[in-house]
């Protein structure tokens, strides 16, 4: 449920957000709105799943799942155009804890990833 990276080790207060396009059981295509957790509340998780059309988290025990950019549920199956947005307080190299930009991608654009890490405070995509 955590998008997987380096910038774990060195970042604290780490949320996930998560927008997407969902289906409806009628068919229609429509914007969830944002989902929204914290790194902390993932030992709760198992998943994500779209709920007519809104994304909604499934409390459980967590799903042993190989690690990704991307949270890995049953919403992938139902839903387009998913795009991850992690924020995060991220340590600089002299010490300092400060807010990192908000950093978004595509499940498109994670497929190209290495890594996602904390470049002197800012999280950054690794290819």
């Amino acid at each position: 449920m955590i998008p997987f990276g380096s910038y774990l080790l060195t970042s604290q207060y780490v949320t996930i957000s998560v927008n997407a396009q969902c289906y409806q059981i009628n068919g229609e295509l429509v914007q969830s709105p944002t989902l929204v957790y914290q790194v902390a509340e993932a030992a709760v998780l198992s998943g994500i799943w779209n709920n007519n059309g809104v994304l909604q988290l499934v409390l459980g025990t967590p799903l042993s799942a190989v690690p990704t950019f991307v949270p890995q549920s049953s919403y992938l199956e139902s839903s387009t155009n998913v795009e991850i947005t992690i924020n995060a307080l991220c340590y600089q190299e002299n010490g300092s804890l400060v807010q990192s930009p908000p950093f978004t991608y595509t499940t498109a654009q994670a497929g190209s990833f290495s890594d996602i890490a904390n470049m002197n405070g800012i999280l950054t995509a690794v290819n």
